[in-house]
């Protein structure tokens, strides 16, 4: 199995103003770009940066990629999770909004939230599998991998490896720009090519 490492992208804007991002977007701050700049980084030459679409995400790998080498892959499967009319909004400063305000904070408790035009948990879930799927082909090169992640989608992708369900999060969000590295005896492929941790049952 190739080294995996993750990092969430670099701070953004919205992310100091407590503003929902989403899968809308926002620049990143320079204070993120210079921190970027000067991080002490893997040497990814030969491997794979994955990302998604969004810009924040985008430019975090292109900063790393400059650094670190690597090549950028480019995926939609790693978006954040879609927020709907909350996204583009302060936390819990839109009063028209308290009820999709108060669903929003129990998304840790159930799949489905009743917010407008929010991410379904089945959606959700659906391209969470397909992402896993995706970095599982790319590990069987067996060069470095570095994955670009949103906090959101980080939380459920860990889950998913831990084989719970998306929304039963086990771990805290990650800061922005932090870097860390998957534990390679920990993580297996299962019978259907499929990344996991290989210490699930035992947590089971």
């Amino acid at each position: 199995m190739s080294q995996v490492w993750v990092m969430r992208h670099g701070q953004t804007q919205w992310n100091c103003q407590r503003r929902i991002q989403g899968q809308l977007d926002s620049p990143l701050t320079e204070v993120a770009i210079t921190e970027l700049e000067k991080m002490v980084l893997p040497n990814l030459t030969g491997g794979t940066i994955l990302c998604s679409d969004l810009g924040r995400s985008l430019k975090t790998a292109q900063l790393v990629a400059h650094h670190a080498g690597g090549q950028v892959t480019i995926s939609p499967l790693l978006r954040e999770r879609g927020f709907g009319v909350l996204q583009g909004e302060v936390i819990d400063q839109n009063p028209h909004l308290h009820d999709q305000w108060q669903a929003y904070h129990k998304r840790y408790q159930q799949p489905s939230l009743n917010i407008v035009g929010c991410e379904s948990g089945y959606a959700f879930t659906q391209r969470l599998i397909a992402a896993r799927t995706l970095i599982g082909n790319i590990q069987r090169n067996n060069k470095p991998l570095l994955l670009i992640v949103h906090g959101e989608w980080w939380l459920a992708f860990e889950s998913l490896l831990h084989g719970r369900p998306f929304w039963q999060v086990g771990s805290e969000m990650v800061d922005n720009s932090r870097l860390f590295s998957l534990p390679r005896d920990g993580l297996v492929c299962d019978q259907s090519g499929h990344l996991a941790f290989s210490f699930d049952k035992r947590r089971a």
